[in-house]
């Protein structure tokens, strides 16, 4: 049964009660239930399976218009401009083992008569995809100067995750991407048609919805599979004429968007509002400030460096964390953009959610038992409700499709969560001063950090390699030693002999990694090996108060959620993540890296 949308457990469990065909779907009746399946998501199939019915029966296409929302469908349509672009890019996923390549820059524009031209931008290697990526962002941007209003238009998410990732693997025109996506150039018309109306195709790849305003293909390559086919067959011949295939069909991609765009404009109910333009937020002149110190300090690290040298690395290493950070940004953002069944769709979130019985009296509190059905998701212990921005802390059984989340009983009025998404990214400023600081201090050569010098510029630790771990660990004198191994190899328990002898021999030794979890595991292997040794220690983790998995309480190690309790001079030993020691008060440090 070919119905768009329709996933393979929600086809079992219509098979499962005698609804097999497309026209046994088709001519379900409204209203009718299918246990398994929300109400909601069974009249989306129904009247999707409706309307490819009557394709079927008829060979006349159908479009139904969705109902109207707020900041969805025909909502996001901005007004148009004569300077609007429409963009394809046409790309290989494994032209390198683990990194593909973004081979060609399509797109079509209006002329100053108005007459729609193609443009392609090849880049065949590694270096002409970075410089066609270039090329294409400095055209966008030169032309917004002329054309402020105009947008960049794209059929679903790969051309808006293809940009962002180049600019990040390259380290070139970031600033301009993030102008792109702060001020919403790119709009993404699959988005439009999926939330504005129901057609009757099987699938609303752009292929099939160019069927519903008649657009006429003559290019011999078929899809994105072939394309890619043809490219790796140029690779091999150096024959033009491939390309030549591929950029035919590519500019047939880039006409049938833009003529779905118009064919979108056409179909928009008269009087509907155009989508605002973002609204500007003001920096914190702060933040400001800090931006034109780091500048500086990268344009004065950069100065007469070599690629790839310790001045360059470092240079690019102050921005490292904000490179980081951006896509987990943008993950938040797209998150809170999403609607009805997106939530379900999307493999990070929770959607369709519903009350399950009455609220539960605690003390204060509601406890409320919450379903939904089955999905991918990544939901646990802290998340937000899109709607609102609120956070709650849920425990969540799969098994049983059931979220179980605690309420204060003043909030007993407010709606309740439809739908969950994962938390917006940890604020990452200490991290990033950190980085500055170690900058500023290897410009001025004050050995401050002589073992993170020591690794930037690739030098050999300073200890003594032919001792076991814990001997080679007390030779250390401002430098470094790395334990690398598979799991199992020991480098746990190796790690917990170092730290109890230099913890003897009067070091204080600071424990940390990128999760908690690991961080446990090796403060409980030092504890039983300091029990082993007959050794007491005084000790403290840095935790979060409500949140269980931070914390730590031993026979020598206990666990404070101020982070000043933990420059106490007693402590012999202090654990946390990143974000306790990119603080300038600890020293010594022996990080665990698990896996």
């Amino acid at each position: 049964m070919l119905v768009a949308g329709l996933g393979r457990r929600h086809a079992e469990t219509l098979a499962a009660n005698g609804v097999a065909t497309l026209t046994e779907l088709g001519e379900t009746v409204t209203g009718a239930a299918v246990p398994g399946i929300r109400d909601e998501t069974l009249e989306t199939l129904r009247h999707q399976a409706e309307l490819q019915l009557f394709h079927a029966q008829t060979g006349t296409h159908r479009v139904d218009h969705l109902p109207d929302g707020e900041d969805k469908g025909f909502r996001l349509l901005p007004a148009p401009s004569p300077g609007d672009v429409w963009l394809d890019l046409e790309g290989h996923p494994f032209y390198e083992p683990a990194r593909g390549l973004e081979y060609l820059f399509g797109y079509c524009y209006r002329d100053d008569d108005g007459v729609v031209q193609y443009e392609a931008i090849w880049g065949t290697d590694r270096d002409g995809e970075k410089a066609a990526f270039e090329r294409f962002v400095d055209w966008v941007v030169e032309r917004r100067r002329r054309f402020p209003d105009l947008h960049v238009y794209h059929y679903a998410a790969y051309e808006r995750t293809a940009l962002r990732r180049l600019m990040g693997e390259h380290a070139v025109r970031e600033d301009e991407i993030d102008d792109f996506l702060r001020q919403e150039v790119l709009v993404d018309l699959y988005r439009v048609v999926k939330q504005s109306l129901r057609a009757s195709v099987p699938s609303y790849s752009i292929k099939e919805v160019e069927k519903l305003y008649g657009f006429e293909r003559t290019a011999d390559v078929s899809g994105g599979d072939e394309s890619v086919v043809r490219f790796e067959q140029w690779i091999e011949a150096q024959d033009d004429s491939l390309l030549d295939g591929i950029q035919l069909y590519n500019e047939e991609d880039c006409r049938s968007l833009q003529e779905l765009h118009e064919w979108l404009l056409a179909r928009r109910p008269p009087g509907w509002p155009w989508r605002r333009p973002p609204e500007e937020r003001e920096r914190k002149e702060e933040a400001e400030e800090r931006d034109a110190e780091r500048a500086a300090l990268y344009a004065t690290l950069l100065a007469g460096a070599a690629e790839a040298d310790s001045r360059w690395l470092l240079a690019h290493l102050l921005y490292y964390h904000r490179r980081e950070a951006k896509s987990q940004w943008w993950e938040w953002f797209h998150h809170l953009g999403l609607v009805g069944e997106e939530f379900v769709e999307d493999d990070d979130t929770i959607g369709g959610i519903e009350l399950v019985g009455e609220p539960l009296p605690d003390k204060q509190s509601f406890i409320y038992i919450l379903g939904f059905p089955p999905q991918e998701h990544k939901i646990g212990g802290d998340c937000v409700d899109p709607a609102t921005e609120k956070t709650y802390h849920v425990r969540v059984d799969d098994e049983r499709g059931l979220i179980t989340l605690r309420r204060s009983r003043k909030r007993a009025e407010e709606p309740l969560p439809a739908a969950l998404i994962p938390t917006q990214p940890l604020s990452d400023w200490r991290q990033r001063d950190a980085v500055a600081r170690f900058a500023e201090s290897f410009l001025a050569d004050d050995g401050r950090y002589e073992a993170l010098t020591e690794v930037l510029e690739r030098r050999p630790p300073r200890a003594r390699l032919d001792v076991p771990v814990a001997d080679a660990a007390l030779s250390l004198d401002g430098s470094y030693l790395f334990l690398q191994g598979p799991p199992g190899a020991g480098k746990t328990w190796q790690g917990a002999k170092a730290a109890i002898a230099l913890m003897r021999a009067g070091r204080r030794v600071g424990v940390t990694s990128l999760s908690h979890k690991a961080i446990v595991k090796l403060l409980e292997e030092i504890e039983r090996e300091a029990r082993e040794q007959g050794f007491r220690f005084r000790g403290r983790k840095k935790s979060t108060q409500g949140v269980d998995e931070t914390r730590f309480e031993g026979d020598f190690v206990d666990s404070n959620d101020d982070w000043k309790e933990l420059l106490d001079p007693e402590l012999q030993l202090v654990a946390g993540t990143a974000w306790l020691f990119a603080r300038e008060e600890f020293d010594k440090a022996t990080p665990q890296e698990r896996g």
